[in-house]
């Protein structure tokens, strides 16, 4: 006997989504306090980068939790992970050019 498989618990082979844990009262206070030093309308890459670290920091790990919670402080939590840079595959190794091989040598013959 083959069992059918509830489809409102499994999506086309995809493993469902971890909502992750909710967040404890110290957890809340730590993201309270560390909102508190930034603006959400003025929000830079740098600040948004260092929320991110300050919560890895203390423990706290993305979350539906954490979401509510970044919205009640009036952050957008999408807006801070663009502006961190999460999600985003690194950039390409800077290269000096130094060490670059001289590609635009040519010569001129009249």
């Amino acid at each position: 006997m083959i069992s059918s498989v509830n489809s409102s618990t499994m999506h086309a082979g995809m493993p469902p989504r971890p909502e992750g844990q909710a967040l404890t009262d110290s957890q809340k206070e730590s993201v309270s306090s560390i909102l508190s030093s930034f603006d959400p309308e003025n929000l830079s890459s740098d600040d948004a980068a260092s929320i991110v670290e300050q919560f890895k920091e203390a423990g706290i790990e993305p979350s539906k939790s954490l979401n509510t919670a970044l919205s009640s402080a009036g952050f957008d939590g999408k807006n801070v992970a663009e502006l961190a840079g999460m999600g985003k595959p690194p950039p390409p190794p800077q290269q000096d050019s130094a060490n670059l091989p001289d590609n635009s040598t040519f010569s001129i013959t009249v």
